[in-house]
């Protein structure tokens, strides 16, 4: 009887124990949120100028080009350029579209005082096949298990 009694105590010390440590692990924030300043999203008006190109260094021509909410589209040259647009000052982005092309993108380091020159190269969709047709197909296994087929089929 006291070997119960002596280990229904010592469950209660580690339970009363255990939630004080739980209890004593709060977290304090010992620099206040105001007097650090959040410096991921700094905008700044900048300028950026550039060339968009396929992997070969061809130029592309009338490429949709988009930095922060402004867009332009290239010339003959695959050159483009902004004056002037708001971008952020860590990662400044630009992306470039163009038909027969994978979307195309540019993270930088925005600099204020002068323009930031850019490349992007542009990487062609090339389709090498299309399937016509395809049926879905169930095969019982053993033991209840099921193998999913996919078939292609002619017209």
């Amino acid at each position: 009887m006291r070997l119960i009694t002596a280990t229904k105590g010592l469950i209660s010390i580690m339970i009363a124990a255990s939630i004080a440590s739980l209890l004593a692990c709060k977290k304090t924030n010992s620099v206040s949120s105001d007097s650090v300043p959040d410096t991921r999203f700094i905008v700044v008006n900048a300028s950026v100028a550039g060339r968009v190109t396929d992997l070969n260094d061809v130029p592309i021509n009338n490429a949709s080009v988009a930095a922060g909410t402004s867009t332009t589209t290239t010339d003959v040259n695959g050159q483009f350029t902004f004056k002037n647009v708001q971008l952020n000052k860590d990662a400044g982005f630009v992306t470039v579209t163009s038909p027969g092309y994978f979307t195309g993108s540019r993270t930088f380091l925005v600099k204020v005082s002068t323009v930031n020159n850019i490349k992007v190269q542009l990487i062609p969709k090339i389709v090498s096949g299309e399937i016509s047709r395809l049926h879905l197909g169930v095969i019982s296994a053993y033991q209840g298990a099921a193998l999913l087929t996919l078939v292609r089929t002619p017209l």
